[in-house]
């Protein structure tokens, strides 16, 4: 049940972010009529998506209709990203702290709404490609490595006000500091992995 409600809060959010700007957008992004390995798969740990639209006379509408069924699929590319980075996070962090408790932590309505807000989170189309008379794009997240580290931080902050979790003050310590190491690392690597896709690499 929950699973589904953070479905429709990460889809909704995305798909309000500047849909009058994405047309505009479009415009600029670098555009080819050849095909390219993303518009089939992307791996999973980027923040980066496919949308797709039928060309139905003017490309124009089927660019702004791929546009947006690429905002709504990012939200699948956001929620994976939640819960494999927290996932990691917590296995290199919390390795002597309760694992049932920190478990809990990686479906925390708080931090999910904290991290998919529409003023966070952003997504613009990078590159176009027409096949088989269908329009595809290739959404973006604006800065991965930014959602990187205000996920982190949103879930530094949560998890050390669980005074319950942590025995000593030294193990609260030792936790933040695995933490931020995770995070630093991880938003650097997922920065780079989602420019490679965009060919920024």
């Amino acid at each position: 049940m929950f699973k589904h409600s953070m479905k429709t809060l990460v889809a909704a959010s995305l798909i309000l972010m500047s849909v009058g700007c994405a047309s505009t957008q479009g415009d600029d992004a670098p555009y080819s009529p050849d095909g390219d390995e993303w518009m089939d798969t992307l791996p999973s740990d980027v923040l980066a998506s496919v949308g797709m639209a039928k060309i139905i006379g003017n490309k124009a509408v089927a660019r702004r209709t791929a546009e947006a069924d690429g905002r709504a699929k990012i939200a699948e590319a956001v929620e994976a990203n939640i819960q494999s980075l927290m996932t990691n996070w917590f296995k290199e962090a919390g390795d002597n702290l309760d694992e049932d408790t920190l478990s809990s932590y990686i479906n925390n309505e708080g931090i999910v709404r904290q991290v998919t807000d529409v003023k966070i989170v952003g997504a613009s189309p990078r590159i176009y490609r027409e096949r088989d008379g269908y329009q595809y794009v290739l959404m973006v997240v604006d800065d991965p490595a930014k959602w990187t580290e205000l996920l982190g931080q949103s879930v530094k902050q949560t998890v050390l006000k669980d005074n319950t979790l942590f025995k000593t003050q030294v193990m609260k310590d030792e936790f933040e500091a695995k933490l931020d190491a995770a995070i630093n690392r991880d938003a650097e690597a997922v920065a780079e992995k989602t420019a490679a896709i965009a060919g920024e690499g």
